[in-house]
């Protein structure tokens, strides 16, 4: 268990990772769209299985390492409360 402003800047770290994994979705989607080809298709779904288990393993709270769910601005953890932000 880290200390209240420790929680607060791994948050905002995760946060920034999370925010990151729009880019290799957004690729995967330029890409899918213009090659019509199954191989592409087959890189675009492993990049969405990829962003998927990644977000599983890195959007956390950081104090008691519940899943945090679907929504990106998020003030406190729903299981134990933590400030996030």
């Amino acid at each position: 268990m880290y200390k209240k402003n420790e929680n607060i800047e791994i948050f905002k770290e995760r946060l920034f990772y999370q925010k990151l994994t729009i880019i290799p979705a957004i690729i995967a989607i330029i890409v899918g769209r213009f090659f019509d080809n199954k191989f592409v298709y087959f890189i675009a779904i492993l990049i969405f299985i990829g962003i998927v288990v990644f977000s599983l393993f890195n959007w956390r709270c950081p104090s008691c390492e519940c899943f945090l769910g679907k929504e990106l601005r998020i003030k406190f953890c729903n299981k134990c409360g933590c400030k996030l932000s």
